[in-house]
Formats: C-alpha cells, sequence, structure tokens
C-alpha cells in the first residue's frame, strides 16, 4: 500500500547514437537505417512500493547506479519484507537462504534511504541525493519515463524532480501531472 502516495512506476533509458554497435565493431555500413545505430537502453527501472520509502523514480536510479542489481526486485522486497515480516518469523517452511538474501536486499535498502534522506551539514556539505547520484549520467544521455510527475516538494525524502537533474537525467516524458505538486 502506498497510501497516501500513488502507486507509480520508473524507467531509465539511455539513448546511444554512435556507428558502434553492440559488439564493438565499427559499423561502416552506410546502408544502415538511422534507427539501427540508435541503441535505447534500459539502465534502471523502479515503482513505489510503499509509503516511506523511496519512490519509483530513486529505485529506478538505485539500479542505474549500481547501488542495486535491479530497482523492480529491491521494490518487491521492500513489499514482501514489510507486509509478510510477522509470518515471516512463524512461518518453517521458508527458505533461509531466500529470507537471508532478503534480509541484506532490506538493510541495503534502508541505508541507501538513510543516505538519500540526509541533508547537507557543516560535517557533510553534500545532500544524500548529491552523494549518490550527483553527475550519474553527466556523459550520457539518459530519459526518464515516469507514470506521473516527479515529486517537487520534501516530505521524508528530497523532491525527486530535483535528483533527476542532480543525476544528470536529460529529459523526463511524464504519463500524468502531478494533481497535487
Amino acid at each position: 500500500n502506498t497510501y497516501p502516495n500513488p502507486a507509480v512506476g520508473c524507467v531509465l533509458v539511455e539513448h546511444r547514437d554512435d556507428d558502434i554497435d553492440i559488439e564493438g565493431n565499427n559499423d561502416n555500413d552506410k546502408d544502415n537505417d538511422k534507427d539501427e545505430k540508435d541503441q535505447q537502453i534500459i539502465i534502471g527501472s523502479g515503482f513505489h512500493p510503499k509509503a516511506g520509502y523511496p519512490h519509483a523514480e530513486i529505485f529506478a536510479l538505485f539500479e542505474a547506479c549500481g547501488y542495486v542489481p535491479s530497482g523492480i526486485e529491491a521494490a518487491q522486497t521492500v513489499v514482501r519484507q514489510t507486509s509478510l515480516s510477522p509470518l515471516l518469523s512463524n512461518d518453517n517452511n521458508i527458505d533461509n537462504n531466500n529470507n537471508n538474501e532478503a534480509a541484506t536486499m532490506m538493510k541495503t535498502i534502508d541505508d541507501l534511504l538513510k543516505t538519500y534522506s540526509s541533508s547537507s551539514s557543516e560535517d557533510n556539505p553534500s545532500s544524500g541525493a548529491e552523494t549518490l547520484f550527483q553527475n550519474a549520467f553527466s556523459n550520457k544521455n539518459v530519459t526518464a519515463y515516469v507514470t506521473l510527475e516527479p515529486c517537487c516538494h520534501y516530505g521524508q525524502t528530497p523532491p525527486c524532480a530535483l535528483t533527476f537533474v542532480k543525476a544528470g537525467v536529460d529529459r523526463v516524458v511524464v504519463g500524468y501531472r502531478d494533481p497535487n505538486p
């Protein structure tokens, strides 16, 4: 349950316009269509799993920046661990290895959330968003596709719109404007 926030999804796509094919060979065949040179690669994806946890945009950034292997799986872990945790301790049929992996992922997410939510101070002049994402895509052409306009306010976390700017996202495509910006 994401209440009071809506359920939102995000995909980050890197656009590569070059003359090198995916295997790294030079592509000197001028008969190729321009679309064959334009590579669009999904570098991150996520959804907002629950109030109090990072928004979809941030899970996508976590993946794109290498903090988690999959933003979707990280968000799914939050859903499972926060909604089933009382049941997990009483269920002897749960695979301990999967339980340990989920616990490790939750610790990673909680640590990332703590860093992301931190504000700048005298000891640390960078905000958490800057610490995690500053100029992450400065040499890349990245578009964010989001089902709902990224938030632009400070709440439990910094604004996703500002975080996209700090990361160097070039373009944001929005499915629906936020009625409560």
